[in-house]
């Protein structure tokens, strides 16, 4: 996972080469959305403590996301898999972080390209209808987010407050 995320500025320069097919992109975050949602099933696995396989994944799906920014279906299941990492019973503390990290930068994409400022006026209704982001785990990520607000280190309360104020966005 080192590597892949280490590598990332390589697979975008690959990408927009066209050595690497939107198949491929499909494939890499296949196998990290893999991990990242049931860990225990993933041949690298070796032990029931895979916070760190996990954290590791979704590091690198931030760090791949450029490569799909253009795809609002692809960022919203990015969207909805780090929402699983982030409400997992199982998480432990620093995968609950990572997640957070994570949901901040896909927030802000989500917001940025795909959901403009929308007008309110009787004849944009039917825009702001299509402009809408629903995502059945929202309301137990924004459950979790207070719950850890409440339980974070002083160091790390930064990470939920910033993830609650960009989900609330979205």
């Amino acid at each position: 996972m080192l590597i892949l995320g280490s590598m990332f500025e390589k697979f975008i320069e690959m990408y927009e080469r066209g050595a690497l097919g939107d198949g491929d992109i499909e494939g890499i975050f296949n196998f990290l959305f893999g991990i990242i949602s049931n860990p225990s099933k993933c041949i690298y696995s070796h032990n029931k403590d895979n916070g760190i396989l996990i954290g590791r994944a979704i590091w690198v799906v931030t760090k791949l996301i450029d490569i799909v920014s253009e795809n609002k279906t692809v960022i919203e299941n990015i969207f909805t898999g780090i929402s699983i990492a982030l409400i997992n019973e199982n998480s432990d503390l620093s995968v609950q972080l990572i997640s957070c990290l994570a949901l901040i930068t896909v927030s802000k994409l989500l917001l940025e390209k795909f959901f403009p400022t929308m007008v309110s006026t009787t004849e944009n209704k039917d825009l702001n209808k299509t402009l809408t982001f629903n995502n059945e785990h929202l309301p137990k990520v924004l459950e979790k987010l207070i719950n850890l607000i409440q339980i974070c280190p002083e160091e790390t309360l930064i990470y939920p407050v910033d993830t609650l104020m960009g989900v609330i966005k979205v």
